[in-house]
């Protein structure tokens, strides 16, 4: 009998940030843009 194991895909870091990134920049700033321009910052400092 074949036992059944859970498989993890493990993501870089770096990857996360950039899509992190990447969609902050796709929705635009929004109605806080100090706010939003503070959490971009702060990813591109990782």
């Amino acid at each position: 009998m074949k036992e059944a194991y859970a498989v993890r895909r493990t993501v870089p870091p770096s990857a996360e940030i950039e899509a992190r990134i990447e969609h902050m920049l796709s929705v635009g700033v929004g109605e806080n843009p100090r706010e939003s321009l503070s959490e971009l910052a702060k990813l591109g400092r990782v």
